[in-house]
Parts: structure tokens; C-alpha cells; sequence
């Protein structure tokens, strides 16, 4: 704690106990904080160390079937887009109700 805010904390009151304490618990929350860091940095440097054996050639393989496989899924897709197109061109879009044309309109339209 700096000097400026032990006479903050003084002059809003704190006695001296008070400070000493508050002291005191910000150096333990110091001391937790660093060693939640240390554990986390720990724990970081682990896995890594298990990965090490892992060569570039295993990862470049390993990205080749991938890609591979991503290229195999896109050509599915793919047909499976041509096959639906198809179909929906196939399909008769004219329902039973819009098979009257202009002419039909034309001479109910004369009958009355």
C-alpha cells in the first residue's frame, strides 16, 4: 500500500490497526494470486511436454486427411444440391387451381 493511501484511509477515519490489516490482507490476496499463477503455469508447461513426441510429419498427415475428408464431405454436398435442384425442377409446380388460363378467364368474364 502507498504512503497516499495509508493518509487517505487515515483521514476517512481508519485507526492505524485498521490500515495494518488491511495491509495485511491485500500481501495475502498477493500471495494467492501469484500462486494460482504458478499452479496455472505449471499445469500450461505439462501438456505441452506430453505433445513434444508428436513429429511434423505425424501433423502434416494428419492435416492431409483432413483436408481429405473435407474435400470428400464438399463433393457429397455437392450432389446432393445437383439432386435436389433436379428434383425441384422435375417437380409439376402447377397446382389444380392454376391451370385456368387467360382464355378461360377471358370468357367467364364475357359470360356475365
Amino acid at each position: 500500500m502507498k504512503m497516499k493511501d495509508i493518509i487517505a484511509l487515515a483521514r476517512a477515519g481508519y485507526k492505524m490497526k485498521d490500515i495494518q490489516a488491511l495491509e495485511e490482507k491485500e500481501a495475502l490476496e498477493e500471495e494467492e494470486e501469484k500462486k494460482q499463477e504458478e499452479e496455472q503455469e505449471e499445469a500450461e508447461e505439462k501438456p505441452e511436454e506430453k505433445e513434444e513426441p508428436e513429429s511434423p510429419s505425424d501433423e502434416i498427415t494428419e492435416m492431409k486427411k483432413q483436408l481429405d475428408d473435407f474435400i470428400k464431405e464438399k463433393d457429397d454436398l455437392k450432389k446432393q444440391l445437383e439432386d435436389a435442384q433436379k428434383a425441384l425442377k422435375e417437380k409439376d409446380h402447377k397446382s389444380e387451381e392454376n391451370k385456368e388460363t387467360l382464355d378461360d378467364v377471358i370468357r367467364d368474364f364475357l359470360k356475365d
